[in-house]
């Protein structure tokens, strides 16, 4: 096997190389020159130029390469399968293969080929301007056919190569052979070209761009119906548009719509257009609407092939309006002030006969929630104005007489009316100071009668005004008639009236406040407390309690006991007292004496006047007992006096000894020591008083016996007893 392959390698060779696109023709392989997939080369061993039976071929792969591998030594001509469209642009190549040689594109040149054929593309255009240029903000027109007049007779014949042109108007012709061509379209209808016909001379591999223009010969006339409001025939910014209003091409001139002329209905913003006219001279005329007036003259407009001409068409209502506000004048001046507000419900009329009633025909309006009215689509005059006369109103204004125009919208005709019926109001007020004034910190009084006396009797009858006054006094009476009243009270009992009684104007419209009425309680109030007054000063001190359950009362005959119907009350659980409701006079409080109490404070003498509250009047009380205190202890240094770490001893009974006798006999005092050695005699009458014990076995006194003077309320402390033992 190793002779058989180097015999082969001995005697044989390869080619290799590149078929390529040889764009600029130079016959050398160049950058950017690309190879040609599917080209036959074959080697043209008989040299006749043909690929015959059995001479070696090779097609080019997707790169456009080609090889021949081992094929004997010897000379050969390299040729290709002529491909329609291609010229071979390098010499055939003639190679001389010897044994073991591997021929590449290096050693060779290349078979490069180019196309033979050219293009025509480029756009069919809108040209607007019509100046033969494809200008920025012209467009591509769609849908046309192009074609090569190949036999020059300016038609489309069969055979002759087309194109239709694509959405942006682009177009093109491709592998076309070099020669003279003429470009021509199917004119679309209604338009017209304003380039010449293109005559192309396409050589091998050309690529010609070339533009075609056309403009269409028909035009355009649009604009604006609208609402020339100031009749300045011009569209102010502000006038609206006018819709559904029919316009026309008059083209007899005859001033009339007649069948076969163009005609357009205004859109919602006024709007129309003609499209699609021929060139011509137009008069544009309009149906016009009912109550509408034309302000502009009729447009004559000259369509030149590819115009858009703007026309707007100004209308005015020949109708004026009138409107403006029914307002409650308050202050009678006339005019409509910040704070008035309108007054709804009001029919307001146009007088036209001017006999100053509503008539049926004569328009009529209501005036709506915020007063405002108005009358519309009325045709030019003099109008009056007039009211159907609102109940308990006046008018305050005149009755206005509006002149409208055409188109006029006459705003802002405010006409006043004032209430003539008036108010009260005010409150009914407790005078606690009886000035006759409602000060700060004095209240209302409720569920009070007041009205308004008319026959001036003194007395309420039946169908004079009332009121009941509410739960802080407020009172109102509304809807009065102009007048002068009388404002009395049906008094309440206990009270007196403090202010004389209200004497009010009212006139038309007058809301008259702050009429305030006093009264005052006729019964006044007395209140303290009864209290412990420990240090007996006739002073309710700080630290001092009240004194509960002891009845108080109103001496009124002033013999110092209390009878039956005299005013009386028990002190509460802090010693506080009060009589309450008391007619004006003056009263002794006392007491009805309690055991074991002494007063301590005169008895008040009190005068008491309408409406007052006497406050603090307090009362001492002090107990007529006495109280001893101490400890029975036990003094381990006999030294009769409490040292610290002495001990109280229990269990000892002590007794107060009455006779002096020095022993316990029945009905003296006498207390038993507690596990501390305390001891207490309580509620003890004024006296001396000799404390002594009940001796104990194995326990000498070391103190002597206590004598204790006791006064009322006394509280005696710190009596202490000594005693000591040997036995503990």
């Amino acid at each position: 096997m190793a002779t058989s392959t180097e015999s082969l390698f001995n005697y044989t060779g390869n080619i290799s190389g590149l078929k390529f696109n040889d764009i600029n023709a130079n016959g050398r392989l160049d950058p950017n020159e690309f190879g040609l997939p599917n080209f036959t080369i074959y080697l043209d061993i008989n040299n006749n130029g043909s690929l015959d039976f059995n001479e070696p071929a090779n097609i080019t792969n997707s790169f456009g390469g080609y090889l021949f591998n081992n094929i004997p030594a010897n000379t050969y001509t390299i040729r290709e399968i002529q491909q329609p469209g291609f010229n071979q642009t390098t010499p055939t190549p003639i190679v001389d293969v010897t044994a073991g040689s591997n021929l590449t594109n290096i050693n060779i040149g290349n078979i490069g080929n180019f196309s033979n054929l050219g293009k025509i593309s480029g756009a069919k255009f809108n040209d607007i301007n019509t100046n033969g240029k494809f200008d920025p903000g012209e467009l591509g027109l769609q849908d046309i056919t192009l074609y090569l007049d190949l036999n020059q007779n300016g038609f489309l014949d069969e055979g002759e190569p087309k194109t239709i042109t694509g959405i942006n108007g682009k177009y093109s012709f491709q592998d076309l052979p070099p020669n003279n061509y003429i470009l021509r379209e199917i004119s679309p209808p209604d338009f017209t070209q304003t380039t010449p016909d293109p005559i192309l001379n396409v050589t091998p591999g050309s690529n010609l761009i070339v533009n075609v223009g056309n403009v269409s010969n028909r035009g355009k006339i649009s604009g604006a119906k609208f609402n020339d409001i100031n009749t300045n025939g011009k569209f102010d910014p502000g006038e609206l548009g006018l819709q559904d209003i029919t316009l026309y091409l008059d083209l007899n001139q005859n001033g009339f719509f007649d069948e076969g002329e163009p005609p357009t209905i205004t859109g919602v913003n006024g709007e129309y257009s003609f499209q699609d006219l021929p060139p011509n001279t137009y008069i544009l005329r309009e149906i016009s609407p009912p109550d509408f007036t034309q302000t502009t003259p009729d447009p004559i407009l000259n369509v030149t092939p590819g115009s858009n001409l703007i026309a707007n068409v100004g209308n005015v209502s020949n109708r004026g309006s009138i409107s403006g506000i029914k307002f409650n004048d308050i202050n009678t001046n006339g005019k409509l002030d910040p704070g008035e507000l309108g007054l709804q419900d009001i029919t307001l009329y146009l007088d036209l006969n001017q006999n100053g009633f509503l008539d049926e025909g004569e328009p009529p309006t209501i005036t709506g929630v915020n007063g405002e009215y108005s009358f519309q689509d009325l045709p030019p005059n003099n109008y009056i104005i007039r009211e159907t006369k609102a109940p308990d109103f006046d008018q305050t204004t005149p009755d206005p007489i509006v002149n409208v125009t055409p188109g006029s919208n006459i705003t802002n005709i405010n006409i006043g009316n004032v209430n003539n019926r008036g108010e009260i109001s005010g409150t009914k007020f407790n005078d606690t100071n009886t000035n006759g004034r409602f000060d700060p910190g004095e209240s209302g009084l409720q569920d009070i009668t007041l009205y308004l006396d008319l026959n001036q009797n003194g007395f309420f009858d039946e169908a004079e005004p009332s009121t009941i006054t509410g739960v802080n006094g407020e009172y109102s009476f509304q809807d009065l008639p102009p007048n002068n009243y009388i404002l009395r009270e049906i008094s309440p009992p206990g009270f007196i009236q403090t202010t004389p009684e209200a004497v009010v104007n009212v006139t038309s419209g007058s809301n008259i406040t702050n009429i305030n009425i006093g009264n005052v309680n006729n019964r006044g109030e007395i209140s303290g407390t009864k209290f412990n007054d420990t240090n007996t000063n006739g002073i309710f001190d700080p630290g001092e309690s009240g004194l509960q359950d002891i009845t108080l009362y109103l001496d009124l005959n002033q013999n110092e006991f209390f009878d039956n119907g005299e005013p009386q009350t028990i002190t509460g659980i802090n010693g506080e007292y009060s009589f309450q409701d008391l007619p004006p006079d003056t009263y002794i409080i006392r007491e009805t004496q309690t055991p074991n109490f002494d007063q301590t404070t005169p008895d008040p003498i009190i005068n008491v006047t309408l409406g007052s509250n006497i406050t603090n009047v307090n009362i001492g009380n002090v107990s007529n007992r006495g109280e001893i205190n101490g400890i029975k202890f036990n003094d381990r240094n006999a030294n009769g006096i409490l040292n610290p770490g002495e001990n109280g001893l229990s269990n000892f009974t002590l007794y107060l000894d009455l006779n002096d006798n020095s022993l316990l006999d029945i009905g003296e005092p006498a207390t038993i020591t507690d596990e501390f050695g305390f001891y207490s005699f309580e509620d003890l009458p004024p006296n001396m008083y000799i404390i002594r014990e009940v001796q104990k076995f194995g326990f000498s006194q070391t103190t002597a016996d206590p004598v204790v003077d006791v006064t009322p309320g006394s509280n005696i402390n710190d009596v202490n007893i000594g005693n000591f033992s040997e036995f503990i």
